[in-house]
């Protein structure tokens, strides 16, 4: 993959960010209908 993949070069929210994505994957949570997560500083309505 590209130089946008190395994690040394994201910020700290990115890296949040992208984690709580993979977890919401993880449980079979990412697909459209299974609702709306709160990160404190952000949300995610799928």
């Amino acid at each position: 993959m590209g130089d946008w993949f190395t994690t040394d070069k994201i910020d700290d929210d990115t890296y949040i960010m992208r984690n709580a994505f993979r977890k919401l994957n993880e449980k079979g949570l990412l697909h459209h209908g299974s609702g709306t997560f709160d990160y404190g500083d952000w949300a995610v309505w799928l």
